[in-house]
């Protein structure tokens, strides 16, 4: 497995790579993994692995003014295209990885992970951090417009610091759930799309389960 800073390196050489628009077809599936991720206006959304900032506009749109988009991504050079792509008010950006995430005081009601889950070298600690960020009852959405055996595809075929980077199956992605305090409430994978809703459990509830 690459370390972090072999991945940052990586992103920050093929930058220009991430720097054109969605495709329409993409475009067009976001309407149905907007719906999955039930983004409303004034809510508060953490976007790990923002990249270049194509999907951070789509989130900040989607939140409007009263709502906030804090994104973060490990590529200094990503995060430069990002402050150029996505220029909102209601936009922060942050230099960090999943793993390493400072505190924060506001807390989120969702994380969503959109092509990124792969690339967290620790997913479980990922999470963890996740759960001290959300709200009660707040969800992370793992969320591809492919499907699983095709983001390991393209990870492999890509190699270098990302070819290891894979999208476990369904067993192994539950574990690292609940072993983070959540429950997984869905999990779809088809062809154009995979996409992994889970929900944090709070103490309380856990011990009332």
């Amino acid at each position: 497995m690459a370390h972090l800073n072999d991945k940052a390196e990586y992103f920050d050489y093929h930058v220009s790579a991430f720097m054109g628009e969605m495709s329409e077809t993409e475009v067009a599936l976001l309407d149905w993994f907007r719906r999955k991720w039930n983004i409303r206006p004034g809510m508060s959304v953490l976007e790990p692995g923002c990249g270049t900032g194509a999907l951070t506009r789509r989130l900040a749109e989607w939140t409007g003014p009263s709502g906030v988009v804090v994104a973060f991504d490990i590529s200094p050079k990503m995060l430069a295209a990002h402050a150029q792509n996505a220029p909102m008010d209601n936009v922060r950006r942050l230099l960090s990885s999943a793993e390493q995430l400072p505190d924060m005081d506001e807390r989120f009601d969702c994380v969503v992970c959109y092509r990124a889950f792969p690339h967290f070298d620790d997913p479980v600690r990922a999470l963890r951090n996740f759960h001290g960020l959300l709200r009660s009852n707040g969800e992370v959405h793992v969320s591809h417009p492919v499907s699983r055996q095709r983001v390991n595809e393209i990870h492999s075929d890509a190699g270098g610091a990302v070819a290891d980077d894979i999208l476990e199956g369904e067993s192994r992605m539950r574990e690292f759930f609940t072993d983070a305090g959540f429950r997984v409430q869905g999990l779809l994978d088809l062809p154009d799309r995979y996409n992994l809703t889970a929900v944090r459990i709070d103490e309380a509830q856990e011990k009332a389960q």
